[in-house]
């Protein structure tokens, strides 16, 4: 299906819509969307693989996330492009966005391609900042008319970072910043050669302590498996995380799915290697505690970070498979660990820089408006509550 059109859009509907300038009112956006996955990532799979900021949209994660989610009817994929007049009778593709539509609510949604597994979404672009995150927004909504039948455009987790900033869209009726952020820890020249200098005092103090005590105790062993070799190494990882989360929250799993077996299938679909790399903390041979990650290009997003409930908690487990899974990255030569999203203490106190994330929300019809107006609610009670 494609969509071609003179003006991609207005700026009528955000405070800061106007301050998209002339020659962006004036370009010939031309949209394309496909709804056969082969297809478009048979085209378009080599711009994702490029130009991707996160592992979670590049072309092995999107093309095995679209083939799991059809095998169990979870959603249905589309993908969509748009391409920019670059001379009179040329165009290039600035930006892909691999989507998804299932039903919820009785409504009809499209969506990041997540439910449940996904940590953040990027729009794809051929490079940063050939949008403001305002244009972005206007975006969405000019390409609304060619996408199939939905209710509403539900974008969670949204990482606009790769955009230019422009004015900041904070009036805008469809964007909402969460409270909760991704982080990232850069790789430098002094996280290579002193890694505990940039690490918060308090934690430097406690890590270095953790260590020499466990050290002490029992035999201390941490083990690298960058790429991972061995499937079984996935399926302890993930049922050590499972532990974890019955010993803090019993029976709360929070997903129906079982998006170990995607996890399988990703390391199985490894061209040359998994995508996957893990750092395990092992005490008198048995696994306490694991990081796990999955690379893309000079980065490495953790996934899973976890440690086995008992005796061996006292040695913070989970912060040493942390560090040691740093200390991998800076020796793999790699340009930064990207914790994804979560407020979680540990991250500042590693040195990880936080950036903000947002959810995008476009109504399309009666019923998404009023499930956009019900988020919108949820989302100030929740911010006014915190702010107690």
């Amino acid at each position: 299906m494609t969509l071609e059109t003179a003006q991609p859009w207005d700026g009528t509907e955000t405070a800061a819509g106007s301050s998209s300038t002339a020659a962006h009112l004036r370009a010939v956006w031309r949209f394309e969307v496909e709804t056969d996955p082969e297809a478009a990532l048979s085209r378009w799979g080599g711009f994702l693989d490029q130009f991707a900021s996160h592992s979670f949209q590049s072309e092995q994660w999107i093309s095995n996330w679209y083939n799991f989610a059809a095998e169990r009817g979870l959603a249905e994929p589309i993908f969509v492009v748009a391409e920019q007049k670059v001379h009179s009778n040329q165009t290039q593709v600035r930006v892909a966005l691999p989507l998804c539509r299932y039903r919820r609510l009785g409504a009809w949604v499209i969506a990041a391609p997540d439910l449940g597994v996904s940590d953040v979404f990027a729009p794809v672009t051929n490079q940063p900042g050939v949008l403001e995150q305002t244009d972005f927004i206007e975006l969405i909504k000019a390409v609304r008319i060619a996408l199939p039948p939905h209710d509403l455009i539900l974008l969670q987790r949204l990482d606009l970072n790769q955009l230019a900033e422009g004015p900041a869209p904070v009036g805008s009726r469809h964007l909402l910043e969460l409270n909760v952020a991704a982080w990232r820890k850069p790789i430098d020249e002094q996280v290579r050669t002193a890694l505990f200098s940039t690490f918060s005092k308090k934690l430097r103090s406690t890590a270095k302590k953790k260590i020499r005590a466990m050290s002490s105790d029992v035999q201390r062993e941490l083990v690298h498996q960058w790429p991972v070799r061995e499937p079984q190494v996935l399926k302890q990882i993930w049922e050590m995380r499972d532990r974890r989360r019955d010993a803090l929250a019993p029976g709360e799993h929070g997903s129906n799915v079982d998006w170990s077996a995607f996890y399988q299938r990703m390391h199985e679909t490894g061209a040359d290697s998994s995508p996957f790399c893990a750092t395990v903390l092992y005490a008198n041979g048995r696994t306490v505690s694991a990081a796990l990650g999955i690379r893309h290009h000079h980065q490495v997003t953790g996934i899973v970070l976890t440690m086995e409930p008992g005796e061996h908690e006292k040695y913070s487990p989970g912060l040493q498979a942390a560090i040691g899974f740093i200390e991998r990255a800076a020796e793999q030569g790699l340009d930064a660990v990207d914790f994804s999203i979560g407020n979680q203490p540990y991250k500042k106190s590693l040195g990880a820089i936080p950036r903000p994330l947002h959810t995008l929300l476009v109504p399309n019809s009666w019923l998404g408006n009023a499930l956009w107006l019900g988020w919108k609610l949820r989302h100030a009670i929740r911010r006014r509550l915190e702010k107690r």
